[in-house]
């Protein structure tokens, strides 16, 4: 199996696993960026239906990929992000996004479970983390009250030229 970096080039679809947050925790992540923002120049917000964790890339939705999604044992577990700021290095224009501390470490497992289930060679580490805007000044580190939820299920998505489509939902279960 192919992995595949989560990165959109030249309009270019790509997919992905990932967790979605349900809509009330989404617009309270915006509301957290609305609030961290305010000092700064507008950002421009990903959309409510567009908001994400991502877990792992794959080449497609092929059988050896459903398959391998239909393999995953997990429990259900609670996500929480306690921390917001720009991502990256360097200067100019950074994504501003919510990551974690100990709140992520069932992400960390559900990916390494995926990674397993679809036997796609040496693990991997993630920093799983919710994209909350494309652009915006530096917002510097900050810590937040958490934005939580209890995963319950885990998604396939198909992305790029401004869209995104859920392509599959499997429940979490261990």
């Amino acid at each position: 199996m192919r992995v595949l970096e989560l990165v959109v080039r030249g309009g270019e679809d790509v997919m992905y696993f990932a967790l979605r947050p349900p809509p009330d925790i989404g617009r309270a992540a915006q509301a957290v960026l609305a609030r961290a923002a305010a000092p700064c120049r507008p950002t421009r917000p990903v959309p409510l239906a567009r908001l994400h964790v991502s877990l792992l890339g794959v080449a497609g939705p092929d059988p050896e990929v459903l398959a391998a999604a239909e393999r995953v044992r997990a429990r259900p577990f609670r996500i929480a992000f306690n921390r917001i700021g720009a991502w990256g290095r360097g200067e100019g224009v950074r994504p501003v996004v919510l990551w974690g501390d100990e709140g992520v470490i069932g992400a960390e497992w559900l990916h390494e479970a995926l990674e397993a289930a679809l036997r796609a060679g040496p693990p991997r580490t993630i920093c799983p983390h919710m994209t909350l805007a494309r652009e915006a000044d530096a917002i510097p580190e900050r810590i937040v009250a958490p934005v939580s939820w209890w995963v319950r299920d885990f998604v396939l998505v198909r992305s790029g030229g401004g869209r995104s489509e859920v392509l599959g939902r499997w429940p979490l279960r261990p």
